[in-house]
């Protein structure tokens, strides 16, 4: 089984300019001096928007501090930053709330652990990190507090690749559901506040080991992974300057996976991806575009 999860992934993140959700709100008065009632405001993630629907589309910068650990076997640490966005829609005469949201995230960490044949070693690795998920919610509230239940699918594709010898490169897939809740109220006209919190549950994982990269006369393996789950919280401050609002989000992402079936690498050897911890500590400051 061909493990192709990053090239459509990608293609998809990129062709979406990639995507995390920003609220558009503006000043009411704002809207009265070009004609608007107030009736007609904007406002993802509010329960009184419930006329027509509206499209948002933020971009931003990500960084984030990535730290994986497969318990007494190896660990792979280190910053990322890339890009990330959202474009979120209300639908029209309704409560639901629909997010399309990814990143893509890039950076050189340090490996400590093993080689497949067991030598220790000591590596610098390069990894790529795409997410991408689409969500449905609920919007409870009104024009200053917003509750919205949501759940979804996901997809995370990780990939890393060694530069010493017996390294090897190795490509990570989650599918993933995603169900959560956003909370936000406002302070002011200008400044608004968020909490997040979501519980992520692994439906698929797919794991290829490029061994023909440390000997030609070895298979490249494909494992799966059917148990795991993590959790993502955040917490939000948006600011609304003139014509431009601003994000910043903190966040954690944690997953925990279980053993992967086993594969045979010839006829008496067989390779299984173990049980691995994942943290990933990081920002965003995001734009309305």
């Amino acid at each position: 089984m061909n493990f192709e999860f990053p090239h459509w992934l990608i293609s998809m993140l990129i062709a979406m300019s990639l995507l995390q959700t920003f609220p558009a709100f503006a000043q009411e008065d704002s809207f009265q001096s070009s004609g608007r009632s107030s009736e007609q405001i904007i406002r993802p993630f509010s329960g009184e928007t419930k006329s027509r629907g509206i499209e948002g589309l933020t971009v931003g910068y990500e960084f984030g501090y990535f730290n994986y650990k497969e318990s007494g076997l190896m660990q792979d640490f280190g910053a990322m930053s890339g890009v990330r966005v959202s474009d979120t829609i209300l639908v029209s005469q309704s409560p639901l709330v629909l997010t399309a949201e990814g990143d893509l995230l890039y950076g050189s960490l340090t490996y400590d652990g093993q080689t497949w044949q067991g030598a220790a070693i000591s590596d610098s690795m390069v990894d790529y990190e795409a997410n991408f998920r689409g969500l449905l919610g609920v919007s409870f509230g009104g024009r200053n507090v917003a509750l919205v239940p949501y759940a979804g699918l996901g997809l995370r594709y990780l990939n890393d690749n060694g530069n010493s010898a017996g390294s090897y490169e190795r490509e990570v897939g989650y599918l993933y559901l995603p169900v959560g809740v956003r909370f936000r109220f406002e302070k002011s006209a200008r400044v608004r506040f968020g909490i997040s919190a979501e519980f992520d549950q692994l439906l698929l994982g797919k794991v290829k080991s490029f061994l023909s990269e440390t000997n030609p006369n070895n298979p490249d393996v494909v494992n799966t992974q059917t148990s795991g789950d993590g959790f993502r919280v955040a917490v939000s401050m948006d600011y609304q300057f003139v014509g431009m609002g601003v994000r910043i989000e903190p966040y954690w992402q944690h997953w925990s996976i279980g053993n992967s079936d086993s594969q045979f690498i010839d006829a008496t050897h067989s390779g299984m991806e173990p049980a691995n911890i994942s943290d990933q500590l990081g920002f965003s400051i995001q734009i309305e575009i």
